[in-house]
């Protein structure tokens, strides 16, 4: 049975995209640490890279994989400065400007990884990776449309994979589409019901239709597919937060923040836990510890000002909520209605930050 995007006219394309690749495929086959990285054993495909590069700087496949190494072992800055080498060495490569967007994304930067997947595509318009890499940098760049129109054209071409359909199920519950998007993660779970991201994005797209019982089982089920999608856990313990299982959140954050030390987000919610549990010293020093992690984390920065604010702690609490205020303009409509803002409401400081009358009592 057909199902949408899936025309069966479109999918011999799919071979012509290994063909097309096979070029790149056979160079890089004879790059050092391939062999390793295909095996998945990316220290020492890191060790063999380097170890060639010491005998030859100027090897620029060398660098390609130890990037694709790096990017592995979550060494996003290391594996960018490895990535932009050779994309400059061999500019006519399409996976040198692949792996450097893939990096680019992971580092926060959706503008320049899209260029990057964009000169990826140009130079191998069947690369079906990059569809998915462009796809995500635009949906990092609230281009929802646009995104949605990329992963569309993969399936178009014939090269749209359990992978697409799931991320084409994101951008659609973005646009306000959820029941489109769950017809997309029944699409993706078809292909793969291994695969442990759609069965993320479809706990989203439940949690948003308030369907919490199945979201929550839906984050499991990805949690038992891949423990170390830490989207995953925070995903699901979001969820826990908001239906006020606050003791069952912190013990899910915790985990969180064991797997990832160094997420700024899973010691975010581990702080809002503790806010709801009315630990707020505790909350305190997690929400410190992500803007240590992040320094340009605004709800982390808004989330402390309310901790502190309930500690009494006027001061630090209006700095935080003026460095939010300052990352993120929403920050300031809902320093407004806060509840944990309450003993600041005459505080003529707190007041003309958020915009209210300086004279006069707070209605």
């Amino acid at each position: 049975m057909r199902t949408e995007g899936e025309s069966s006219a479109l999918r011999p394309l799919g071979l012509l995209a290994r063909l097309l690749t096979w070029p790149s495929r056979m160079l890089l086959g004879a790059a050092p640490g391939y062999a390793e990285l295909m095996r998945g054993d990316y220290q020492h495909a890191l060790e063999r890279c380097e170890a060639a590069i010491a005998q030859n700087p100027r090897r620029a496949l060398a660098h390609l994989n130890r990037g694709a190494a790096l990017l592995h072992l979550l060494r996003y800055q290391e594996a960018l400065e490895a990535l932009t080498y050779a994309s400059e060495k061999w500019p006519r490569l399409a996976k040198t400007h692949h792996n450097r967007g893939a990096a680019l994304n992971a580092l926060g930067r959706p503008e320049e990884a899209r260029a990057a997947f964009e000169r990826a595509l140009a130079l191998e318009p069947y690369f079906v990776a990059s569809y998915h890499g462009l796809g995500e940098a635009l949906l990092s760049l609230d281009r929802m449309e646009e995104a949605l129109a990329v992963f569309d054209r993969a399936l178009r071409l014939g090269i749209g994979t359990a992978a697409t359909h799931s991320n084409r199920a994101v951008a659609l519950n973005r646009l306000g589409r959820p029941e489109e998007a769950l017809k997309a993660l029944a699409r993706a779970l078809r292909r793969d019901r291994r695969l442990a991201e759609a069965h993320l994005n479809r706990g989203t797209v439940l949690a948003s239709l308030g369907q919490t019982d199945e979201a929550l089982a839906a984050y499991d089920r990805a949690l038992q597919l891949k423990p170390e999608l830490a989207a995953v856990h925070l995903a699901g313990v979001a969820t826990l937060l908001r239906i006020g299982r606050y003791a069952e959140a912190l013990a899910a954050y915790d985990l969180a923040a064991a797997r990832g030390p160094e997420s700024a987000p899973a010691q975010d919610g581990r702080g809002a836990a503790l806010v709801r549990l009315k630990r707020y010293e505790e909350a305190v020093t997690a929400f410190t510890r992500a803007v240590d992690l992040d320094p340009d984390y605004a709800n982390a920065y808004y989330n402390r000002a309310c901790a502190r604010a309930a500690l009494g702690q006027s001061d630090t609490a209006i700095a935080d909520l003026r460095r939010a205020i300052e990352l993120s303009e929403a920050r300031l409509e809902m320093a407004r209605t806060e509840e944990l803002f309450g003993g600041l409401r005459q505080n003529a400081e707190f007041r003309r930050l958020v915009g209210l009358e300086t004279e006069g009592s707070p209605s």
